[in-house]
């Protein structure tokens, strides 16, 4: 009997080493030479220097990297350390009632083996491409009386609205270390990286 349960347990394990993964359920990847990311899609980068609307200009280059490897199912696409290049594509002074704004544009990723791919992207916060050019606070108030209708009685209260006139703006600073999201402004093929 025990001669007979080594046989069986023998040849299940002969029958089992020579099976291919798939034959027994194990899923099989696919290598991947490149994937099509669609337009839209997101990324986190880490600034590397400040970014300051006081003493920086339009055309002036700037840098990202990827704090973490970033996949897309079973492919690593963007591995950590990777430099994202761009410049600042559009900068707008502070003014009376707006806070200064800039747009950053994104055209390339560098790979940590020195391998380059273009990329078409902006760096986004608050969901808009525009970063910065908010209104500043209020400079002064006004009281505007309004009345109010209760069963049989007109009451009047006076409330306090923002006036015309509002507070000079600030000028705009990106700190290094800040995590930004960058978005896809068009589909981008990326390798499949094993790094």
């Amino acid at each position: 009997m025990k001669k007979i349960s080594i046989s069986v347990f023998l040849i299940t394990l002969l029958v089992c080493l020579t099976l291919k993964p798939a034959a027994i359920g194990a899923p099989e990847l696919k290598p991947y030479s490149f994937l099509t990311i669609p337009k839209g899609s997101f990324f986190k980068g880490v600034n590397q220097r400040q970014i300051n609307t006081a003493t920086a200009d339009e055309g002036d280059e700037v840098t990202f990297i990827a704090s973490t490897d970033t996949w897309c199912a079973e492919a690593k696409i963007i591995p950590k350390d990777s430099i994202y290049k761009g410049y600042i594509e559009e900068l707008n002074e502070p003014v009376q009632g707006t806070n200064a704004a800039m747009k950053i544009k994104i055209n390339k990723v560098i790979f940590p083996d020195n391998t380059e791919l273009d990329i078409n992207a902006n760096v986004t916060y608050k969901g808009s491409t525009t970063i910065g050019g908010e209104l500043t606070p209020p400079l002064e108030y006004s009281r505007i009386p309004h009345y109010i209708y209760y069963p049989r009685v007109y009451k009047g209260v006076l409330q306090y609205v923002p006036g015309n006139k509002r507070f000079f703006g600030s000028h705009l600073v990106i700190n290094p270390g800040a995590e930004m999201i960058i978005m896809l402004n068009e589909d981008f093929k990326a390798l499949s990286a094993d790094f």
